[in-house]
């Protein structure tokens, strides 16, 4: 059903604005031109293949305890350098969709009921709100998106207001809380529905035994503590190894590109004025090279190209 015909999401757009008429209003016209902009109706896995195979995201097949559906993010899947905003965006949006399918969205009762009736029609509702985990272990400089995170809060805030119950960040590590205070001003009041919890936490408190996501069993926790040891006897070395690959690495960058520019200029200081700027435009022409005057096949529509014997003259003076 359309949302602009649904009934139900007139009136949760209505509670969320606390029965403010001209606030509810604003609020869902902006959802639905969003929503047709976005061609949220037309979203769909073909549009973002590629995330689907990374499963950096997904619609988790059971509810926690309370019934809620469950989206994952898992962020040691996202990486800022490789990803495609676009193709992310639409993902979210339709994973969130897909969500709304598997939750209520009550009706307002009917306008003679009394308040008590209203309380029992709320209470008797199935949930209308989901649960969302973010699994922040192994979360490093490349999982720090901010663009990502900013179209997520606009999302959320703006297009599905209160739709999310609950944000669990598990397993954070230090890092990340510099993250997220980057994060949290955008939130506003929706900032408190953000916990951070450990594994054990999502396991025993949220999902009944043998539902919880898959990296949440109680099989990974001797590996996940033995790994979590390991790492923080090791960090010391490995910080002061990285640094000093990476020292490495850039100075041998440099030491190369600083050589090549050095041979490159006095192979070309020896050259005649007009042989070097010939040099220099046919090196950005990609032409192969020959060993005397010839003549490129011509290829249709593009003609011929000719090397004549200034540039052959110019080309031995440089191998010398």
């Amino acid at each position: 059903r359309p949302v602009a015909d649904n009934i139900g999401v007139l009136w949760w757009f209505l509670r969320d604005r606390r029965l403010d008429v001209d606030e509810a209003v604003d609020k869902l016209v902006e959802c639905l031109r969003w929503r047709a902009d976005f061609r949220v109706e037309r979203l769909g896995p073909e549009l973002f293949e590629r995330g689907m195979r990374s499963q950096k995201s997904y619609l988790h097949r059971h509810l926690d305890v309370m019934g809620r559906p469950v989206l994952v993010a898992t962020a040691a899947r996202h990486n800022v350098m490789d990803r495609r905003f676009q193709e992310d965006c639409r993902m979210c949006a339709w994973m969130l969709e897909s969500a709304l399918d598997r939750l209520a969205t009550i009706e307002p009762p009917p306008p003679p009921a009394a308040d008590v009736a209203m309380d029992e029609h709320s209470q008797n509702s199935p949930p209308e709100q989901a649960l969302g985990i973010f699994d922040l272990r192994g979360f490093s400089p490349l999982q720090a998106d901010l663009e990502i995170a900013a179209f997520l809060v606009d999302v959320l805030y703006k297009y599905y207001p209160g739709r999310t119950g609950k944000v669990l960040l598990v397993g954070a590590p230090d890092l990340f809380r510099s993250f997220w205070k980057s994060v949290k001003p955008w939130l506003g009041h929706y900032a408190s529905l953000a916990d951070f919890v450990t594994v054990e936490e999502v396991r025993n408190d949220y999902f009944s035994p043998g539902k919880e996501p898959p990296g949440f069993g109680e099989d990974l926790l001797a590996t996940g503590v033995q790994r979590r040891a390991f790492t923080q006897a090791a960090s010391p070395k490995i910080q002061q190894l990285s640094s000093g690959v990476l020292f490495v690495g850039v100075t041998l960058a440099a030491s190369a590109v600083f050589g090549i520019r050095r041979r490159v200029a006095t192979a070309t200081s020896s050259l005649p004025f007009g042989a070097a700027s010939s040099w220099r435009q046919s090196r950005h022409l990609r032409a192969p090279r020959l060993r005397g005057p010839s003549a490129r096949p011509a290829l249709p529509g593009l003609g011929s190209y000719h090397i004549g014997d200034d540039d052959v003259d110019a080309e031995i003076a440089l191998k010398r």
